[in-house]
Parts: C-alpha cells; sequence; structure tokens
C-alpha cells in the first residue's frame, strides 16, 4: 500500500487538548502580517485573506452587532424566540463549555483561571437562556460579518487586493464572484480574527 501523504498524528498529539492544538494550528499574527494572509484554495485557483486594518476590524464587529438586532426584529425571528436551541447548536455549546473547563484545570496561573472562570459562567448562562432566535440571529450576524469582510480583505494568489469597496466596477465584479470562493473564505476569515484577537504585545 503506497504511503498516506496525509499528516498522521501520535497518541500524545491525538490526546492533546482541543483548544491547545487549534491555536498551534492557527498562523501567528506576525506570520500573517509577513506573509499574505491565510491562505485558502477553490480548485486550482489561491487566494489569501489579509489581516484587517483597526478600522476595518470594528467596522466588521459594527455590520455583525447591527445584522444581529436587525435579524431580531424580523417577524420569522421572532416567532421562535420561545423555541430552544437547537441540538446541533446544544452539543457546539456543551463542547466550548467542556474546552474551558479543561482549559480551568490546567491553568496554573490565578489570573487565566480567573478569565477562564468568567467564561465558563457565560457559556453556562447561554446554556440556560440561549433560544432558537438568538441562534439564527448570530448565524446570520456572522455570515454579514464575513461577507463584509471577505469584500474588503480578499486578495489573489500573488498577495493583491482584489477588490475595491469604493469602485462600482469592483462591486460588481464581487457580485459576480463565485459564491464557492464567499464561502470557503469563511474560515480563513476565521484564523485572521483569533490571529488579530490573541497577538500578542511585542
Amino acid at each position: 500500500m503506497a504511503e498516506s501523504k496525509a499528516k498522521t498524528k501520535s497518541e500524545p498529539e491525538a490526546q492533546q487538548d482541543p483548544l491547545e492544538a487549534f491555536l498551534e494550528g492557527t498562523p501567528s499574527l506576525m506570520e500573517i502580517m509577513e506573509g499574505k494572509g491565510v491562505p485558502f484554495w477553490v480548485d486550482d485557483h489561491q487566494f489569501f485573506i489579509r489581516p484587517p486594518t483597526t478600522e476595518e476590524y470594528d467596522q466588521a464587529l459594527l455590520i455583525q452587532d447591527l445584522a444581529h438586532a436587525r435579524a431580531m426584529s424580523q417577524p420569522e425571528i421572532q416567532a421562535v424566540k420561545g423555541m430552544p436551541m437547537s441540538d446541533g447548536e446544544r452539543q457546539v455549546m456543551e463542547a466550548r463549555i467542556a474546552i474551558a473547563e479543561r482549559a480551568f484545570e490546567a491553568a496554573e496561573d490565578k489570573r487565566v483561571k480567573d478569565m477562564i472562570a468568567e467564561r465558563l459562567a457565560l457559556l453556562r448562562r447561554q446554556m440556560e437562556i440561549r433560544t432558537r432566535a438568538d441562534e439564527l440571529a448570530d448565524r446570520y450576524a456572522v455570515l454579514k460579518r464575513d461577507r463584509w469582510l471577505t469584500l474588503h480583505l480578499l486578495c489573489n494568489a500573488d498577495g493583491k487586493q482584489m477588490f475595491d469597496p469604493d469602485n462600482p466596477e469592483d462591486l460588481e465584479r464581487w457580485e459576480r464572484l463565485p459564491m464557492r470562493v464567499k464561502d470557503e473564505a469563511r474560515p480563513a476569515i476565521w484564523e485572521v480574527l483569533s490571529a488579530v484577537r490573541n497577538a500578542p504585545f511585542d
């Protein structure tokens, strides 16, 4: 049998904390800034998502908040406000709590433990009060944020930004961009945001 090219993890790595595994697999802000950004591929075409500027980052969060408020005001969302979150969402929440609990047990620094404890308390409160309406509104808001960031941060294989949001012709080209590219860009967006949020002090 031909040797697989896929990277296989050793037993210790396979038992690694999921949060640590994710952070180790996420490029640092320095690595992203020194390169062209976070790469992704659609068929044989390579793209990059560059890091946002502070203004772009803040604007994206505003767009997310506004989209969430707009979604929550829709009659269709209000109609499911009394329904519990979906089973899939509950599993995601439970996984987040489990990761935070393991991180709390592993932390030795008191300040870090206190921060994780606050996060755990928040997650547990959300488990109690989160509804299907919250779930759907959050999903819509994050999608709108990601679409806005993709328009502003998408670069070609040479690292050149593909769209100028102030150029009407570029906006027309953006609308013609295959939806597959816009969707495949989202995990790269998440990696960039994670790197920006978790960047250490110099």
